[in-house]
């Protein structure tokens, strides 16, 4: 009976804090969530919100922060180094606005304006960032970022290529004599990768733009001096993935569309409803030399035998038959689904032209099409349907041997891929598509196709998708403000910190006045890490107001009639414990995440006694650890500055996670004692003995204690 009867009480006793972990995370999870900044003004929340404008001016015009400086290379450049300069209009740079068929049936198109080209990218945002009120500086040596246009010169190497490789059409349109746009272009950009102000900053404030797949010799720098420039290219193998770049902290490649042609159709005609008899579509150059052209061929050759409203079909195989690029677009919108495979690139303009058409993009892989705008900036798993094929055909094909490892998708849209045994069971899956899932997709087509329209809609300065890419730019210049190399660009603040320095020390370092003194040393550190060796006079002023804090605090100490605190009063007695625990609150951040940790290691404890052990216990001491290094981090930060730091400084970081680490230890430690040994060596000196639930639940107890006091020490000590 007794033995029931402890059995019961051990059983309500673990089932009785079990309630309480649960319910003390749950309401911990609620509070995170509802009173955390982050999900309040979330940046990656919804971008047609963020993006909506006001009064026709979207919000990143208004950035006066980050002003940017638009380098024309021909304007600027090309007189500086002696090579002509680029005039777009011009029939020797882009004679293919001429009228009259063009000799290499170029997109099957009669005439192209320059600005309607799948490479007219930047034409568009040179338009938008000239048109912004509020953006732009005139000084270079003012601005935040430097916008490097070479729009002209791109085109211009564009038709000069398809000229130069074509010598029995150059006679109709003749290029000055021995000229050579590529190497034009390359001594351009070479001038600006020399420049004393790109390689002062190792250029992470210029923003260079490359629509182009091959941008030549003029990028062959890319990967080396331009590995810190912002890049704004149309697939992430331009973006050096493969040679070193994702060790760069503040690298942002962003992906881009490519520019749609004309005819693109009216954007403003619902998709939801509409006719469409094809249900899917595809009409592309198919081969063997290249993986995605490989892909297309066999793709199109498993449809051979499909009903008619399947239009898959090779544009070249099994004879050339190709179509305008008028009727192209006109089937498109006559289509629900439009397959985007890769081509002789990962990526290509179709992606563009099918959205704008209102088809719903169907991405096979693997190897995948590129997917722009990979950041959330797109609702890929709304719009588009993703299947991986697990035996394609292709993956043993020699040429798809780089492109499984290189091709693959960027955007979080994993839990969105359908995965198939076979391309039939592909073709399956789409044709069992339910109607709610179309018109779902086109619902959301609908709404986001517009970022793919480079052009500006009526009555507008700029498009949905120009507002994506200068905010991103915007996000990525303030970032760049924040760090070491470019503190130079605050210049502003360190001047208003001077200003202030001779009226009110406290301002200075930027403390409510009457703070204690850890907060006035580590305000003194921090800005001391901002400006050393960078503005000697800001130093030197931030240097004065801490003295004369300090001094104020030592007269009012000699005085006697101001309150003193005990670290200055006794402030010249040993301390004979000088790593001992010190009473200071965290933040509530880190107290809400850290008091939700121990709540799930405590969980799991009690939750699993016989196969957790004694593992919670030890999570508890890391997330302990991992928590108080986040604190000290923020008390004491680690500079950021390079050999003008002292080396005591230098080692702050490595002594932040010392102390992190000691302070979990010595909970864990306390929480192990208090909690089961320090009761059981008590009991054992008394002659007693404990209750039987104690020695049962001792891996439960060890977890409280270590839990609970992990908890304490990350809230309340530093």
């Amino acid at each position: 009976m007794a033995m029931a009867r402890r059995a019961f009480c051990a059983w309500v006793l673990r089932n009785a804090v079990v309630a309480w972990a649960l319910a003390g995370g749950l309401l911990l999870a609620a509070l995170t969530l509802r009173g955390s900044p982050v999900s309040r003004n979330c940046p990656h929340g919804n971008l047609q919100t963020r993006l909506a404008p006001k009064a026709q001016q979207p919000p990143w015009q208004a950035a006066l922060d980050c002003p940017i400086y638009i380098l024309d290379v021909s304007a600027e450049v090309a007189p500086a180094i002696g090579i002509p300069k680029c005039d777009i209009n011009d029939p020797q740079v882009w004679p293919l606005a001429r009228p009259g068929k063009l000799p290499w049936e170029l997109q099957r198109m009669e005439t192209i304006p320059h600005m309607h080209y799948m490479y007219a990218s930047q034409y568009w945002l040179n338009q938008a960032l000239r048109n912004a009120t509020g953006v732009l500086t005139d000084n270079i040596d003012k601005a935040c970022l430097v916008w490097v246009d070479t729009y002209c010169y791109n085109q211009w190497y564009v038709s000069w290529r398809a000229v130069k490789n074509r010598p029995h059409i150059q006679k109709l349109y003749p290029s000055p004599a021995g000229l050579d746009v590529e190497q034009l272009l390359t001594q351009a950009v070479d001038h600006i990768l020399d420049s004393p102000r790109f390689k002062k900053r190792q250029g992470r404030d210029y923003v260079f733009h490359t629509p182009l797949t091959n941008p030549g010799k003029a990028y062959k720098r890319m990967c080396t001096d331009m590995l810190y420039s912002h890049t704004l290219v149309v697939e992430h193998p331009l973006s050096c993935i493969n040679k070193g770049r994702p060790k760069v902290s503040l690298r942002e490649t962003q992906i881009l569309p490519y520019s749609a042609v004309a005819n693109a159709g009216d954007l403003s005609a619902p998709i939801v409803g509409s006719l469409r008899p094809t249900f899917m579509y595809m009409q592309a150059n198919c081969g063997t030399a290249q993986c995605g052209m490989l892909m297309r061929l066999t793709i199109a050759e498993a449809l051979a035998g499909s009903p008619a409203d399947v239009q898959v079909k090779c544009a070249n195989r099994p004879v050339r038959q190709p179509k305008p690029h008028a009727q192209v677009q006109l089937e498109m919108r006559r289509s629900v689904l439009c397959l985007l495979v890769p081509g002789d690139n990962v990526s290509s303009g179709r992606l563009t032209e099918a959205i704008l058409a209102g088809c719903i993009p169907v991405f096979i892989g693997d190897p995948w099409h590129e997917l722009p705008f990979n950041h959330g900036e797109v609702e890929w798993p709304n719009i588009a349907v993703f299947i991986k094929v697990q035996s394609p055909g292709w993956t043993n094909a020699t040429t798809c041997a780089a492109p499984l490892k290189q091709w693959n998708q960027k955007a979080d849209v994993t839990y969105a891929t359908a995965t198939v045994a076979s391309l039939d069971a592909a073709f399956a899956y789409l044709r069992a598509l339910p109607k709610e899932a179309i018109e779902r997709r086109q619902a959301a087509l609908e709404r986001e196709r517009t970022k793919f329209m480079y052009a500006a809609p009526p009555g507008r300065d700029s498009s949905a998708l120009s507002d994506i890419v200068f905010t991103n730019l915007l996000g990525y210049g303030r970032r760049l403000l924040e760090t070491p190399m470019l503190q130079r660009l605050r210049a502003p603040r360190l001047v208003a910190v001077r200003a202030a320095a001779a009226d009110d020390p406290w301002k200075v370092l930027g403390v409510p006045k009457g703070a204690d003194t850890n907060a006035v040393q580590r305000a003194y550190k921090l800005r001391m890490s901002e400006v050393r060796g960078r503005d000697e006079a800001a130093q030197q002023q931030i240097e004065a107001a801490h003295s004369a804090i300090m001094m104020a605090a030592l007269s009012s100490r000699l005085k006697g009639n101001v309150s003193v605190e005990k670290d200055v009063l006794y402030a010249d007695r040993a301390k004979y414990f000088p790593w001992r625990p010190r009473l200071w609150m965290a933040a509530k951040d880190i107290l809400l995440y850290s008091a939700l940790a121990q709540a799930l290691m405590l969980s799991w404890a009690l939750l699993s006694p016989l196969t957790a052990g004694t593992q919670p216990v030890i999570w508890s001491a890391i997330a302990g650890g991992a928590g108080n290094i986040v604190k000290q981090n923020r008390l004491y930060p680690v500079p950021k500055g390079g050999p003008d730091f002292p080396p005591d400084e230098k080692k702050q970081g490595g002594k932040n996670i010392v102390r992190g680490f000691f302070l979990a230890f010595l909970a864990t430690f306390i929480g192990c004692i208090f909690f089961y040994t320090l009761p059981d060596a008590i009991a054992a000196a008394l002659g007693r003995v404990m209750p039987f639930w104690f020695y049962e639940g001792q891996t439960m107890l060890l977890a409280i204690g270590s839990c609970t006091m992990n908890w304490l020490f990350t809230a309340f000590t530093c």
